[in-house]
């Protein structure tokens, strides 16, 4: 209870703190015989998503995944009367064992969702979020792309592939020197992650990747180079001409893996297309 504490005053982050009520007195600790009940008190109803992602991955890095799993988690709103006391027929809450699946109720809009997942919060309040649907999401990926990348394309912008996998957002790039799959790869990854925010659709399949056609206007497999992710940070690495696999490779390992290039890079960045 101690650590719980000190970490939840102290280290909360701005995703969550800004949501709440007022720290001191929206989020409480209730000690049980077998485990501890955390119960957050949200400014809005609308942020019952946002704080729900944040502070499962907060309380997992800090707590640690065997404690968290033993506890319990309550996220709610309740507005306020006149009188000052508390509108139960205001309140919408989550209420999870597991950070994952949890009961959500809704007063106001007299619904219960059984083993609701936060993916299922984040639909709920969409329209109060001003998240974009599936098509928005992928148009807007595909266009902030093509207008910060279109240098950077085998040949244009027929060298890029978004689209919707069970609820991931899929892109797949191609680029014309293997030095420019990091490049590539960081320009993809950043508009993802800025456009997944903002949507209903999370970060699924990345790939950036380099190859000559062969004759039969197939993929060269022996020019091939890539870099694949399904969690936008750590992925596969592979450089057929060079003989390297790599797993759990970042963005940064292949800048440093291609750092003799770093000069064709930066002139790439800044719209030139470029030549060994």
């Amino acid at each position: 209870m101690q650590l719980l504490s000190e970490k939840l005053s102290t280290q909360l982050p701005r995703e969550i703190t800004d949501k709440l009520f007022d720290l001191s007195s929206s989020v409480a600790l209730y000690p049980f015989d077998d485990h501890v009940g955390l119960d957050i008190k949200v400014g809005k109803p609308e942020y019952i998503p946002d704080v729900a992602s944040n502070i499962n991955d907060f309380l997992l890095e800090n707590i640690g995944e065997n404690f968290y799993f033993a506890g319990t988690l309550l996220i709610k709103y309740v507005g306020v009367k006149s009188d000052g006391s508390e509108d139960v027929s205001s309140c919408e809450r989550w209420y999870t064992k597991d950070g994952i699946k949890g009961e959500f109720i809704s007063n106001p809009d007299k619904i219960t969702i059984d083993d609701c997942t936060v993916r299922q919060l984040y639909e709920h309040y969409a329209d109060k979020l001003g998240l974009l649907d599936n098509e928005q999401t992928l148009a807007a990926i595909k266009e902030e792309i093509v207008q910060n990348s279109q240098m950077l394309f085998y040949k244009d912008a027929s060298d890029l592939s978004v689209t919707e996998e069970e609820g991931g957002i899929v892109v797949v790039a191609r680029t014309y020197k293997d030095y420019l799959v990091p490049v590539l790869a960081g320009n993809v990854t950043e508009v993802v992650w800025e456009a997944a925010k903002k949507s209903l659709l999370s970060p699924g399949r990345i790939r950036v990747y380099c190859a000559e056609d062969s004759e039969n206007g197939e993929i060269d497999r022996e020019t091939e180079v890539f870099w694949e992710t399904a969690d936008l940070e750590a992925g596969v690495f592979k450089s057929a001409p060079d003989g390297v696999y790599e797993e759990l490779y970042t963005i940064e390992d292949l800048y440093e893996y291609y750092e003799e290039d770093f000069d064709l890079m930066d002139r790439a960045v800044n719209g030139e297309r470029v030549e060994d």
